[in-house]
């Protein structure tokens, strides 16, 4: 089951076209970063850290916010 949750994040990068109207509020994005802290991990061995960063610091094209996932390399996926 985790070769198979890991191919699809691997596989999906973007899941829709954004509205550039839309903005996201100081509170909501405090939201999601209290929602993401309190995310259980796959795998209890593997350190992952993450950042929301404006999509303009990236090499994004899509999006007000880009979510950046970081984890230490394993061959467990291997």
């Amino acid at each position: 089951m985790i070769d198979e949750q890991y191919n699809m994040i691997v596989k999906r990068k973007s899941f829709r076209r954004f509205n550039d109207t839309l903005s996201l509020s100081n509170e909501e994005l405090q939201e999601i970063n209290q929602k993401v802290k309190n995310l259980e991990p796959l795998l209890d061995d593997i350190v992952a850290k993450y950042r929301i960063v404006p999509r303009e610091k990236t090499t994004s094209n899509r999006g007000e916010y880009c979510m950046l996932i970081y984890s230490e390399e394993k061959n467990i996926f291997c």
